[in-house]
């Protein structure tokens, strides 16, 4: 499966039909009832997932939780001849995106490291 222009034929779609909308959610705009939640008025649904990662330290809603950030890896690789039948994933994973093309990352370095030292290492 072409997952990258499926994403992208999909994202044109709701875009052009208003399904999809690039902006920043804002948490006061959120009306949450015994129905379900109302979105600036106009977007509604049954339910709601937030997929935001360490900023649901600022969500209103969630702000509660002991989540403590850490920092991960993520690099494309080019691997001629690795399966493509699965998913890797023990301490780091392995994903396949096709054509000999794997997303390869590890999300566990604690302490993370502070931004500055992050980008000097990357560039280096």
């Amino acid at each position: 499966m072409a997952v990258r222009e499926m994403l992208a034929a999909l994202a044109s779609d709701g875009l052009q039909k208003g399904w999809l909308r690039h902006e920043t959610f804002a948490w006061n705009d959120l009306v949450i009832s015994p129905a379900g939640v109302t979105y600036k008025g106009a977007v509604q649904a049954r339910q709601l997932v937030c997929c935001e990662g360490t900023a649901v330290m600022r969500n209103p809603y969630f702000s509660w939780l002991p989540v403590t950030a850490n920092q991960g890896e993520v690099l494309d690789v080019q691997c001629e001849g690795l399966s493509t039948a699965q998913v890797l994933n023990k301490g780091g994973y392995v994903v396949p995106l096709g054509d000999g093309q794997f997303r390869v990352g590890a999300t566990y370095r604690w302490p993370p490291l502070p931004l500055a030292l992050h980008q000097r290492r990357l560039r280096s």
